[in-house]
């Protein structure tokens, strides 16, 4: 849906934003699969930067990934989709919701997510095949963060290897256990994912409300619920 909305295209040296790699915004587009973009081409030449491409309004349906070479951007409509190749692009920045592809070509393409939406049906999905697995759900207690940072304190105690989550988004994040995050003010795991990629779950004190304790006889489940989310945690 096109949107009549005018604005003044910025030149490069004025966007702002954090840098993140090829494989972090591919994972955040994934994480934003059935949500709401703006997607905005500007050109970048001259003293008057120029959108060259209509801003519009869709939703991202799919986005595929080939290794670590393009990504391909499926929209609402199934003809609506868009390649974006890793070796054209110079830089990428994240501020917020809003992405920027910097090209080696002078041109820029802008994300902007309009609306973040939690698939309730895959993760209800997940913690259906969650509880299936342990026969017995079982809530045994309910921790705090002390309680969780405890544990976490004395990790070398048990022999939990990998860990899986589930997000809001209803991504399945599973990976190797490269080392434990615990402090005062945040705990989480580094792990190494599948394709050897490095990566960090982590959950910030002041953001945790509850965390409910689920045992069974091999594996280690937790429901970490937070001011915003609820996430499902595994240690196998």
């Amino acid at each position: 849906m096109l949107v009549t909305e005018e604005r003044t295209a910025r030149g490069i040296k004025d966007l702002k934003g954090s840098k993140i790699t090829f494989q972090e915004l591919v994972a955040k587009l994934k994480s934003y699969e059935g949500c709401l973009v703006e997607l905005t081409r500007v050109r970048d030449v001259g003293l008057h930067p120029v959108i060259v491409r209509s801003i519009e309004t869709c939703q991202i349906n799919q986005v595929d990934v080939q290794e670590d070479a393009w990504f391909k951007l499926h929209l609402e409509n199934e003809q609506d989709h868009y390649y974006y190749f890793k070796s054209s692009i110079e830089c990428i920045l994240q501020n917020g919701t809003t992405y920027y592809i910097i090209q080696t070509n002078n041109t820029y393409f802008e994300f902007k997510v309009k609306e973040e939406v939690c698939h309730s049906k895959r993760l209800k999905n997940y913690i259906d095949g969650m509880r299936n697995s342990l026969g017995v759900f079982r809530f045994t207690d309910t921790l705090t963060y002390d309680d969780f940072l405890e544990f976490l304190d004395n990790f070398e105690d048990y022999n939990y290897t990998k860990v899986s989550v589930l997000d809001g988004n209803g991504n399945h994040v599973t990976g190797q256990i490269d080392e434990v995050i615990t402090s005062r003010a945040r705990v989480g795991f580094c792990i190494i994912l599948d394709n050897g990629e490095h990566t960090t779950i982590d959950f910030e004190r002041e953001n945790i409300v509850s965390i409910v304790d689920i045992k069974n006889s091999r594996n280690k489940y937790f429901m970490i619920y937070e001011l915003d989310s609820i996430t499902p945690l595994i240690l196998e």
